[in-house]
């Protein structure tokens, strides 16, 4: 039964790293388990709507899965303590919210609230993050141990999305150096062409980072200082009132955050970046 147990989770994780249908003869190969194993598991997964079968007689996450995932709101702490505050953001800024944690190797969106400056693009909550792209990537790493980045660097690499993306190891390594300095990070266009976000730490009881507050906008928005500081300012406020809703006594991310010299190009360079 635990065999059965674990092999149906392990079956399960797989869809939760590849976004497509996939095949018994697939999730064989991905899992290392027999073909004829894989197909009972699946069988009774399916007899239970946490997975569904299409015409092509691949599968797909069922319905039961996301009723199950949808609870996660509802009960995990920070999730709901970040909510309403994360509202307030949107509303007062009219940019997308998201709230992002660590889970192993993957970045992921736990919760998000659109503003009404949505930029449609392919980030969704649930999805893992490409860690070197993103701010708030950067300020989960930034606050990590240094070897655990350099072998998150060995197993995923610095891959380039876009034209701005950060491929160099060192280049990659001063960047956190200065999210850690700034207590915050803003990145545009380097994950994906036209998208810019800014993200700041959430703290724990510990000072811990336990998650990134992160506004995400169509980067032509937010370019200049006079853009970026009072952005900054309100999700520091926001970051500040959940961390303190965690037991947080000390929120002062940063060293030098109040003074912090812009992160996005100027002008000219992005229009020339953007048009590459």
């Amino acid at each position: 039964m635990i065999r059965s147990v674990e092999a149906a989770i392990r079956i399960l994780l797989v869809f939760a790293e590849h976004n497509r249908e996939l095949g018994v003869t697939e999730l064989a190969e991905i899992t290392g388990f027999s073909k004829s194993h894989v197909a009972k598991v699946l069988s009774v997964l399916k007899n239970e709507k946490v997975v569904e079968q299409d015409r092509t007689r691949k599968y797909r996450v069922g319905q039961k899965l996301f009723m199950l995932g949808s609870r996660f709101v509802e009960m995990n702490p920070l999730a709901r303590l970040s909510l309403p505050r994360m509202r307030e953001l949107a509303d007062k800024t009219g940019h997308s919210i998201t709230l992002t944690a660590r889970s192993g190797d993957d970045i992921v969106h736990v919760v998000a609230v659109d503003g009404e400056n949505y930029p449609d693009c392919r980030w969704r909550v649930g999805r893992p993050i490409i860690h070197h792209t993103s701010a708030v990537g950067r300020v989960l790493l930034a606050y990590a141990p240094r070897h655990h980045v350099e072998q998150l660097i060995v197993r995923k690499g610095l891959p380039p999305l876009t034209s701005r993306t950060i491929t160099d190891r060192d280049e990659f390594f001063r960047a956190l150096a200065e999210t850690r300095e700034r207590g915050y990070a803003g990145t545009w266009s380097e994950g994906v062409e036209g998208l810019g976000a800014i993200a700041v730490p959430v703290m724990d009881r510990n000072r811990d980072i336990v998650a990134a507050l992160a506004a995400i906008f169509p980067a032509h928005l937010v370019t200049k200082d006079e853009e970026i500081a009072p952005l900054r300012r309100e999700l520091h406020r926001g970051a500040r009132r959940i961390s303190l809703a965690l037991g947080c006594s000390d929120y002062t991310p940063g060293r030098s955050s109040a003074t912090a010299p812009s992160l996005a190009p100027d002008g000219l360079a992005f229009a020339q970046a953007a048009g590459r």
